[in-house]
């Protein structure tokens, strides 16, 4: 299983990297990040990019790994282990699990802007998503 994880986490990673990037770069989400930019002391202006992009990475293939074996050991628990059914669901269960505490605590202890911490919150259920589903994918070809 270890190896399952370490394998086809990372390459679900790259594509969750390359997915986020495409959505946080997007024209719309772009300019609600740079509107709040000089408004709240909250959001983070990075001086180095490619440190930050090192760094986002590694928090990605990171996440990847823990993701993915929550889904290999979470599928275990339905009796179809396989089925895009039971990928759906863990991909929801885990993204919850992944999400909510970090949204929620943003709410209620900064002044993170509402509007920014839901572009999180569903952009991090769409990773969520795509980390478990290439999952599956991987490990059934």
């Amino acid at each position: 299983m270890l190896v399952d994880v370490l394998l086809y986490g990372s390459g679900a990673a790259v594509i969750h990297f390359l997915l986020i990037g495409i959505l946080y770069s997007n024209p719309l989400v772009s300019r609600m990040y740079l509107a709040e930019e000089n408004k709240n002391r909250a959001l983070r202006v990075w001086k180095n990019k490619k440190h930050y992009m090192l760094l986002m990475f590694t928090g990605s293939l990171i996440e990847a790994w823990l993701l993915s074996l929550g889904y290999l050991l979470l599928r275990s628990a339905f009796p179809r282990s396989g089925s895009l059914i039971t990928a759906v669901v863990c991909s929801l269960v885990l993204g919850f699990i992944r999400i909510y505490p970090r949204a929620f605590d943003k709410w209620i202890q900064t002044t993170y802007p509402v509007r920014l911490i839901v572009v999180e919150s569903v952009n991090g259920m769409i990773g969520s998503f795509v980390i478990i589903l290439s999952m599956r994918l991987l490990t059934t070809l």
